[in-house]
């Protein structure tokens, strides 16, 4: 399993928001999760079919499936830059970025890739379903441009994140002031989180990955304060609106919580009435089937065509691979039908 920095560059935006959450991670356990191990699976693929390809063909070959989807996504993008920057254009994934001459208490960081031309581009994949920050906003992003930007020795660094799940593509150029104040602002927040009294500040956005969740004081106190009962009828908008702000935190003390308990089960801890089961499996074909099925149908005397099983591109993924041009929007949105989707609540600020 991979050790995680606790100034590492995924962890910055949380130790902004919450210093106090460096003072409790410290001693807290590192967690697992499937979405965790969804990601390193998808940023593996990525990787190895960007390193087969250098970035510069379309053929990638994968297997139907809504993760290959993702990944293609990745991919289109990469290879859209890649043409923009020309033939003397390479790319370099997961790139290990050296922060120890800049601000030793981060180490190290590895950038998902990055393209070397005459131009610096610095690529951060995301495949989870909550959409990121802008790349001008992400301040990981930010911290891996300004390692490139010293590492390679180049005045300015061209940031993009890519989240298929979402059809959010951003960018940010880092020029030389950019990214002075880049090294700044992560000495401001390690220095605010080092300090012994650093404060502990609970929130949807930093409470989301802090694997000392489920045990911070703060984050305790601010679910014990939620009203056992309550009348529904008596209840007045701004009370309302604090109390789903407490329910979405405890949420979060509960995802953590159960993180936590099967971390520590897993390690041979027993906790008395639990135990750690498997749950119900699931069946895909594994990386590199398809030839092997292909082979298969024929030597059975199968249909090939019973090996996959097709469909149109989703809406989103169209227009991904198309653009979103007034010809093209006026082409396609005759043909699309918008369902609307099932009430839900969100956040507004």
């Amino acid at each position: 399993m991979t050790i995680h920095s606790l100034f590492g560059p995924s962890s910055l935006r949380r130790r902004l928001l919450c210093p106090g959450s460096y003072r409790f991670e410290k001693d807290a356990p590192e967690l697992t999760s499937p979405d965790a191990q969804r990601g390193a699976d998808l940023h593996a693929l990525l990787a190895d079919k960007l390193t087969q390809s250098n970035g510069s063909r379309v053929d990638w070959q994968l297997a139907p499936g809504s993760e290959s989807e993702a990944v293609q996504f990745c991919l289109k993008h990469v290879l859209d830059v890649s043409k923009e920057r020309g033939i003397l254009w390479k790319v370099k994934t997961e790139v290990k970025l050296d922060f120890t001459t800049i601000v030793p208490e981060i180490g190290h960081g590895t950038a998902d890739a990055i393209g070397l031309s005459s131009v610096l581009d610095l690529f951060e994949f995301k495949f989870g379903h909550i959409q990121e920050q802008h790349a001008a906003e992400n301040i990981q992003l930010a911290a891996y441009a300004l390692a490139a930007s010293r590492q390679y020795n180049q005045d300015c660094v061209v940031a993009w994140l890519v989240q298929p799940a979402t059809n959010h593509i951003s960018r940010c150029e880092f020029y030389k002031p950019a990214l002075k104040a880049v090294e700044y602002m992560l000495k401001d927040i390690i220095e605010k989180s080092l300090k012994v009294d650093a404060s502990l500040v609970p929130g949807e956005v930093q409470c989301r990955y802090c694997r000392a969740a489920a045990s911070c004081p703060a984050l305790r106190h601010n679910i014990e304060t939620m009203p056992v009962k309550w009348e529904s009828a008596a209840l007045a908008p701004a009370k309302l609106g604090k109390l789903l702000d407490q329910a979405i935190l405890a949420e979060k003390f509960i995802e953590r919580l159960r993180e936590y308990a099967m971390t520590q089960m897993q390690g041979g801890v027993e906790v008395p009435g639990w135990a750690v089961g498997e749950g119900r499996k699931t069946r895909d074909w594994k990386l590199g089937a398809q030839e092997t099925l292909l082979k298969l149908a024929e030597e059975l005397g199968k249909s090939s065509e019973s090996v996959f099983v097709t469909k149109p591109a989703s809406p989103g993924q169209i227009e991904a691979a198309w653009g979103k041009s007034k010809a093209v929007t006026a082409a396609l949105n005759p043909l699309i039908v918008a369902t609307p989707g099932k009430p839900c609540l969100f956040k507004t600020e």
